[in-house]
């Protein structure tokens, strides 16, 4: 982003898993983190030096659900409701 003059601090990331905050803010090398793949040590420096901020958001709240897995019909009409989204005929 810095490229394209775009700086930004604390950008929210938010997160269902509490390991993987917890491992993104946590220095401390785990027995069970030792083959991450070199991706999320890059999420975890971003976490460090302050440009991501990991954030827990409960499942229920999770409204890229309706972009990423199949729902059922009240879960979509849900999640549709609340990020305001409806639909236009023809």
């Amino acid at each position: 982003m810095e490229d394209y003059q775009i700086n930004a601090n604390s950008i929210p990331i938010y997160c269902d898993n509490i390991a993987a905050i917890c491992l993104s803010k946590d220095l401390i090398l785990h027995s069970r983190s030792k083959h991450i793949e070199i991706k999320h040590h890059f999420i975890r420096d971003c976490v460090q030096k302050g440009i991501l901020d990991m954030q827990f958001i409960d499942t229920e709240h999770q409204w890229v659900d309706i972009f990423t897995k199949p729902l059922t019909v009240d879960r979509f009409d849900f999640i549709k409701k609340n990020l305001n989204m409806h639909f236009v005929s023809d």
